[in-house]
């Protein structure tokens, strides 16, 4: 691994004189990234798409997922600073509310897609219908098909699920060292370290903790990111530390695709490798970007910010309504069945985030 610096620069304190407002072209980023995912997987399942689109230009689905990742560990930052530290209850209910309201939505929702597609007694006959769902509901849910370990599978095929069971346990992962060291300056060594020790317990003994763990130093960078926005302090200097750590880890994450017998581009271990060479390519796009701030970029966001607001209903609802559902009468009018079903994707998207949310929140205290 490749050697950290000796000191990491230490951030501006999370309780500053007052909140930080928000930063727009984070909520393009974010509706960018949704719309992309979204088009990703309607992609993936079309048969019409040329293939230059389908096995080119949208074919980049988890790289989008780790922009997301960034997003979040940013994100925590910015809505923390300038805030009194709150206290665990808190915490817990703004990220339940925040997270579980639109998956409880997500739930019914592909469970009403696939009774329509099977039958409600096939749906709840099935061996797996219970144990996936709790597991589930324990945000203990991953792609079983792709990394091995894996016990619980996205409830009823709703594949988007699987990030859930990173950003659930990354909240809490996180809530520690916002109490206790967020300021120390071997902060950031530590949860290298962490990720980097989970990472070599999962090649040995592959289980979801483990490989749960070892992505924290992904999240993480990008709290680390906004810390120096924050101070207006991003300079190739205080980011080198970060840099290095996922750096470190992707070379790490290299060694088991080196000695695997067969390399596939989708599935462990070369993607995992590919998820934190991503992080790699993100953190250094998003440095020289800050550096020169070019405006046609910031202009090509705009309209995105729009989106930002639905953007975790549309990550959570597309899934079911765009690929999974598949109603007899749409399989031959495509120029019909494509936009109801975006249509519905975006209603029911908006009723949800930007209707339904903040009662929740008014109620859910």
């Amino acid at each position: 691994m490749a050697t950290l610096p000796s000191s990491s620069p230490t951030p501006s304190t999370v309780s500053a004189s007052k909140p930080i407002g928000r930063v727009k072209e984070l909520d393009g980023i974010r509706g960018l990234t949704a719309t992309y995912v979204v088009f990703h997987n309607w992609a993936g399942s079309s048969t019409t798409l040329p293939l230059w689109l389908q096995k080119g230009l949208l074919s980049f689905g988890q790289e989008a997922v780790m922009v997301f990742f960034l997003l979040s560990g940013f994100v925590m930052y910015w809505s923390l600073a300038g805030r009194p530290k709150q206290n665990f209850y808190q915490y817990f209910i703004r990220r339940f509310r925040r997270i579980y309201f639109p998956f409880i939505c997500a739930i019914l929702l592909v469970l009403g897609i696939s009774v329509s597609n099977q039958g409600l007694m096939s749906i709840l006959t099935g061996p797996d219908f219970w144990p996936t769902l709790v597991g589930n509901l324990l945000m203990t849910q991953e792609l079983s098909t792709i990394k091995p370990g894996i016990q619980i599978s996205p409830f009823l095929g709703n594949l988007p699920f699987w990030t859930l069971t990173y950003e659930w346990w990354f909240y809490f992962l996180f809530f520690p060292i916002y109490c206790f060291f967020l300021n120390h300056p071997w902060r950031l060594h530590t949860v290298t370290l962490f990720s980097l020790a989970n990472f070599a317990i999962y090649t040995q003994v592959p289980n979801i903790v483990s490989l749960v763990c070892s992505y924290f130093i992904l999240w993480w960078s990008g709290l680390e990111l906004a810390t120096f926005v924050h101070r207006r302090k991003l300079s190739w200097t205080t980011l080198s530390p970060t840099l290095f750590a996922i750096a470190g880890m992707t070379v790490i994450t290299l060694a088991p695709v080196l000695s695997a017998e067969k390399i596939a581009l989708g599935y462990y271990p070369f993607l995992v490798f590919r998820h934190f060479f991503a992080v790699l390519i993100f953190l250094l796009a998003a440095k020289i970007w800050y550096s020169q701030r070019p405006k046609l970029i910031e202009r090509f966001l705009s309209p995105f910010e729009k989106i930002s607001p639905i953007s975790y209903a549309l990550y959570l609802f597309h899934y079911p309504i765009l690929v999974l559902w598949n109603p007899e009468v749409f399989d031959k009018n495509l120029w019909i069945s494509i936009p109801l079903k975006f249509a519905l994707l975006i209603s029911l998207s908006y009723l949800v985030e930007v209707y339904l949310q903040p009662k929740v929140n008014k109620v859910v205290r």
